[in-house]
């Protein structure tokens, strides 16, 4: 398994980046995370390229909170991309696999430019790469989470038995890594999530392919990179990419100006 660099954080302000135009090598994976409270007036100018699609889905959410959310992490995506492919944001077309996973069609699908998104709590965070298979999953750490009951469902022998090596204080943690990793492993192969869960082994990842004494398992591991971060305190999160050498560029997009009554979580340094 090929383990990639990880770049300490570099901030892009809203004020900069709308007057930009980002280039991606090959050889580059961008991790972009933001927390979910620009001010009203930003929240209107990202709705403004939605689809009519996308605003039928927005009206299907029952609060604003989770409105406001699905609007900013969709508008952005397409600000993203269309600065990616030097585009207008409403430009951008979407189709979906049978997992609903989401990828470049029309005009932009000609582009070999990849990409993958997740929500948790008060952060989204979207990633871009450039001809290679990738996903990423975010959660926030909730210790009032009956994992026990999880694991035995759906986790692997040996991912249950990690989780019960730890200390009780840590157990959460871990669980909610290596449910992460299971996401993004999932979300860069477009398998459903439930289908894939016991499959999936993820704590191979932590040893060396050679090790693994099942051979699928070890062919799995030599063609999938799987990287674990902690973009914020109490937030664990996983990208998973195809095989080949890489970096990962770990981006915050900084708000011109704050919602006051959703202050959101600071974004370390290093994740």
């Amino acid at each position: 398994m090929f383990v990639p660099q990880i770049e300490p954080l570099a901030i892009t302000r809203w004020e900069d980046f709308s007057r930009s135009r980002l280039t991606l090598d090959r050889n580059v994976v961008h991790l972009w995370c933001t927390a979910i409270n620009p001010s009203v007036n930003i929240v209107r100018d990202l709705g403004l390229t939605l689809s009519e699609e996308e605003w039928q889905r927005t009206e299907r959410f029952k609060f604003p909170k989770d409105q406001r959310r699905f609007i900013v992490g969709r508008g952005l995506l397409r600000k993203l991309l269309a600065s990616y492919l030097s585009c207008e944001p409403a430009a951008v077309e979407f189709t979906y696999g049978p997992s609903g996973k989401p990828a470049l069609t029309g005009k932009s699908g000609s582009n070999s430019l990849s990409f993958n998104l997740s929500h948790a709590g008060s952060l989204v965070m979207f990633a871009f790469t450039r001809s290679r298979q990738l996903g990423v999953d975010i959660e926030g750490v909730d210790t009032t989470v009956d994992i026990d009951q999880i694991i035995n469902q759906f986790f692997a022998p040996a991912e249950i038995a990690d989780v019960n090596s730890r200390p009780a204080d840590l157990r959460h943690h871990r669980f909610f890594e290596l449910w992460t990793r299971k996401e993004a492993l999932a979300k860069a192969q477009g398998k459903g999530l439930f289908t894939a869960l016991r499959e999936l082994d993820t704590s191979a990842f932590d040893g060396e392919a050679s090790n693994i004494n099942d051979p699928e398992l070890s062919h799995f591991v030599r063609n999938w990179s799987l990287s674990q971060l902690t973009p914020a305190e109490g937030y664990v999160a996983a990208l998973a990419a195809s095989r080949g050498s890489f970096r990962i560029s770990c981006r915050e997009m900084r708000w011109t100006e704050l919602s006051s009554s959703e202050p959101g979580p600071i974004l370390r340094a290093n994740w």
